[in-house]
């Protein structure tokens, strides 16, 4: 079973940034009107909400049972995981269907977290896939493996790119909308798991989001909101000081 910064991780991870960084020179140069890079960004929308329907019948219908080992103890389908039932998958969803239904206005309250979580999410998994890594297969070619690590990167891909484009705007102002946002995973969370009795991978069970690390969910979220802030803040005032610094040299 593969495992985290063993060679055929690495080689994904340089595949990633190739591909992510030769897609966004592309977009950027040749997208030159905001009608084009719409159309770029719901583009890439798609190609996310198809990769997280592959993993996720993926996951329903491959699914086994491993032990501690790695090892497959039995193997049944379950139609239970269709559902989104962690932080990434819920985000990549919304963020793929919100991105294709929102056309006109990217900049709305939902992306004020969506967008956030689904960046830092996506793309500390695939720096730390450890539960990609635990499906049981014995590469990272496998459906369930391969098709989380291509939802997971295109999902901190797209979060980027609608921000360079310019298709969403942070906005400090509306760091309210990241807190609330959190608080409406963990409570959808809580009823897929007491409700529902879903299995869940939302790591509000006392496991931290990477193994060895006091990355809890209560430390988790309010780092992922200091962190919202400071890249809003950034946004909003490092070009305008640029732009002010500019003015004054020419003057």
């Amino acid at each position: 079973m593969t495992k985290v910064f063993e060679p055929q991780h690495i080689w994904y991870l340089v595949s990633m940034v190739f591909v992510a960084a030769a897609a966004m020179f592309f977009i950027l140069k040749f997208c030159r009107t905001q009608t084009q890079k719409k159309v770029a960004v719901s583009v890439v929308a798609g190609v996310l909400l198809a990769l997280l329907i592959w993993n996720r019948l993926s996951v329903a219908l491959l699914h086994v049972d491993v032990d501690d080992a790695g090892n497959v103890v039995s193997k049944s389908v379950d139609w239970q995981v269709v559902i989104p039932n962690s932080f990434c998958s819920i985000s990549a969803f919304l963020l793929s269907l919100g991105t294709l239904i929102f056309y006109k206005n990217r900049s709305n309250a939902l992306f004020h977290c969506v967008v956030y979580v689904a960046f830092l999410g996506g793309l500390a998994t695939v720096l730390f896939p450890e539960v990609a890594f635990a499906y049981g297969e014995p590469n990272i070619f496998g459906p369930k493996t391969f098709s989380m690590l291509l939802f997971h990167s295109t999902m901190w891909f797209l979060a980027l790119l609608l921000i360079t484009t310019g298709e969403f705007k942070p906005n400090w102002r509306k760091w309210w909308c990241m807190a609330l946002g959190l608080c409406g995973y963990v409570a959808y969370g809580l009823f897929l798991m007491q409700g529902l009795k879903f299995g869940i991978q939302m790591e509000i069970q006392g496991v931290p989001f990477i193994v060895g690390t006091p990355l809890y969910w209560y430390v988790a979220g309010p780092i992922a909101i200091l962190i919202a802030v400071i890249v809003s803040v950034c946004y909003e005032y490092i070009p305008k000081h640029l732009a002010k610094r500019k003015q004054n040299v020419v003057k």
